[in-house]
């Protein structure tokens, strides 16, 4: 009959060696040990809160308006007129999120978007061929684009690369430790702000938005955007 080996545990859990290992104390010791540091992407946690100034117990509550669009076309329709309105939405899995930043900039003054910030999991290589269209043609002033370290390290070699590429002179791209989903829009006077569960590419999962038109919940994602470190 074989004799029992100890299993000895290693900071690299890809590797296990059987054998003479540590002592049951020892292993005890190590799991009662300080855990590891973890390194964030923003130096602190940020929050806005704001207080209603509105006269009316109308603007007070806010307008809420609660849909399930179909697609980005019919979604436009639902935008807040100002900050007293907000709208909140559930797709589906066949709703891609990009399809309606361009939708959004045709409602902005002019057709056009002085700013455009994303925060994303990750995107498409069509996404990115989008987006640096619409800076190409005017239609967008300024890109910023916020991507998961986990779209880079599981897309290295295929996808991340090309939607770098189509993105690098267009557009200012980070790659940090992030799993925010936003749409900022900048174009006075209408701040549209998209916050929800939704990367730009669709996941054939149902999806939650916010919707807002709202000037200081722009300006606080644009800040820590910003600030954010790979």
């Amino acid at each position: 009959m074989n004799e029992p080996v100890a299993i000895g545990i290693l900071a690299d859990k890809s590797r296990v060696i059987t054998g003479e290992g540590p002592t049951m104390e020892e292993l005890v010791a190590r799991l009662d040990g300080p855990a590891p540091t973890a390194r964030f992407a923003l130096k602190r946690n940020l929050f806005l809160f704001k207080a209603s100034k509105a006269a009316s117990k109308l603007r007070n509550r806010g307008i809420k308006k609660l849909i399930k669009p179909s697609n980005a076309d019919e979604l436009s329709q639902y935008l807040p007129r100002d900050e007293s309105e907000r709208a909140h939405a559930i797709v589906r899995g066949d709703f891609v999120l990009c399809d309606v930043v361009p939708v959004v900039i045709a409602a902005c003054p002019g057709g056009r978007c002085d700013v455009l910030a994303i925060a994303t999991l990750g995107m498409s290589v069509k996404n990115a061929e989008l987006l640096a269209e619409l800076v190409r043609s005017n239609r967008v002033g300024k890109l910023s684009v916020v991507v998961s370290h986990y779209f880079e390290q599981v897309d290295k070699e295929s996808t991340f690369m090309q939607v770098s590429k189509i993105l690098r002179d267009v557009a200012d791209l980070r790659v940090a430790r992030s799993h925010a989903k936003v749409l900022l829009f900048s174009a006075a006077p209408s701040f549209f702000v998209f916050e929800g569960s939704a990367n730009l590419r669709s996941s054939n999962n149902v999806e939650q938005l916010s919707i807002f038109n709202d000037r200081d919940l722009l300006e606080f994602h644009l800040d820590w955007m910003s600030e954010v470190e790979a």
